[in-house]
């Protein structure tokens, strides 16, 4: 039999992401708040505070409980730039650890009380209880751990001593379970300093704000450690891009001249990726700092709280161990990967940009060129024009159509001299151009 099983549940959500508006920072609280009684009014956050406790005196919300057998609350706190809530549920009569219906029953009760909605950052669940045969305890507890979510298999971690129980840890990729055990008396007092009169059930709420934290640095870092598997995926579609504009710009480059037009549509899209690709690799950077702040504080909190208790956690310590080893170096190998990549994408840039400022230079050049070709050709003929009026007036007296009016007659002669000239110069400036370059 389990005496007072209590099942807790350590509920996580963001309060403020690293580069948020205020929109979005309202939409995360909306979403905390969602998880409590309607009306609920919790205190303006503040991010000066490391741990604050959200509601004024009490700090705690009791809610109705579902039969005279039920008792629970809902404790809310802000931890740095995240939501916590712990959400206890007990049970005032022994239940059957053969049976475990009540516990299937249970854990719907407290899932409906924050409207069946996980955390965003993750979530615990904390189910203890006193049994009178320790020696089964693995087999009980593992037993509850499959109750409670039947359709996920689970890892055992291990047990390590508790309170003077013991305490076992379950993990999958999704959910995290805690399941601890107190003998009805304790087999040795001596080594609990303030709690020799209470059984390790009732010294478990002391620590709640212990495990808060705890449990609260276990979730950013994996919560952290998730969102660099994706970051990592974008990135490596933004390498693929990188390498495709490299490959089609250099197949354009060998087969004909790309257009100016041309140029600038693939620097756009360079530009777009080039955007991205930052974007994303500086997240990647910043969740290798997440992780490597919250593990630190992982370690001090499991320190303390083994101290504090004076239990051992052992295995509690193989998380941080698995952090420290695998997730951060991890995340640390893939941004060093992903960074030569982005100098690339720069390089690129500067390369289409050169090119495109290369054509624009010829554009201008050619412009100017023919500007200054029919400039002189204009010149030239203006002059030869000014100069026809000085001419000998039998230039006209031999045409054959001296029948026309001479005065119209001389103007179109005067026409006809100055385009030529004016066509005979330009193309003798443009081929004295050509020759000097």
């Amino acid at each position: 039999m389990i005496k007072y099983p209590t099942l807790n549940l350590f509920l996580y959500d963001l309060h403020e992401g690293l580069g948020q508006n205020d929109k979005e920072i309202q939409h995360n609280k909306e979403v905390f708040l969602k998880k409590l009684p309607d009306n609920t009014k919790i205190f303006e956050e503040s991010n000066e505070l490391e741990y604050l406790e959200l509601l004024s005196n009490p700090k705690t919300i009791r809610f109705q409980a579902d039969s005279p057998k039920h008792d629970g609350y809902y404790y809310p706190v802000l931890l740095n730039d995240s939501y916590g809530l712990l959400l206890n549920y007990s049970l005032k009569l022994e239940q059957n650890t053969t049976d475990l219906t009540w516990l299937e029953n249970l854990q719907k009760l407290v899932a409906g009380k924050v409207n069946n909605q996980a955390g965003t950052l993750g979530e615990t669940w904390f189910l203890s209880g006193q049994i009178d045969d320790l020696e089964n305890s693995e087999n009980i507890a593992g037993n509850c751990c499959q109750t409670l979510f039947p359709q996920d298999e689970f890892i055992a971690v291990g047990k390590s001593n508790f309170l003077g129980g013991i305490i076992f840890e379950f993990k999958n990729l999704t959910k995290h379970v805690l399941i601890a055990f107190y003998p009805k008396v304790l087999k040795d007092q001596k080594d609990l300093s303030g709690f020799e009169n209470l059984t390790g059930l009732k010294q478990e709420p002391k620590f709640y704000s212990d495990w808060m934290r705890l449990l609260f640095y276990r979730h950013k870092i994996m919560w952290a450690y998730n969102q660099s598997r994706e970051l990592v995926r974008k990135l490596k579609q933004g390498a693929t891009q990188i390498q495709i504009c490299e490959q089609n710009l250099r197949t354009s480059m060998d087969t004909d001249k790309l257009e100016n037009k041309q140029l600038q549509t693939v620097l756009n899209q360079v530009w777009q990726i080039l955007a991205d690709y930052a974007t994303d690799l500086d997240k990647l950077n910043d969740q290798t700092h997440t992780i490597a702040i919250n593990l630190d504080n992982y370690e001090k909190r499991l320190i303390r709280l083994a101290e504090k208790s004076a239990s051992s956690l052992t295995k509690l310590q193989k998380f941080h161990t698995i952090s420290k080893e695998k997730y951060l170096p991890q995340v640390q190998q893939d941004y060093e990967a992903f960074s030569p990549k982005l100098r690339r994408l720069e390089n690129l840039i500067n390369y289409i940009r050169a090119s495109v400022a290369i054509e624009e230079e010829k554009r201008d050049r050619k412009f100017q060129n023919m500007v200054a070709i029919w400039g002189i050709g204009l010149a030239t003929g203006a002059i030869v024009a000014s100069l026809s009026g000085l001419f000998p007036d039998n230039i006209t007296s031999c045409c054959l159509y001296n029948f026309f009016d001479i005065k119209w007659w001389e103007t179109m002669v005067a026409a006809e001299i100055s385009v030529a000239s004016a066509i005979v110069a330009g193309l003798l400036t443009q081929i004295t151009i050509w020759f000097f370059r």
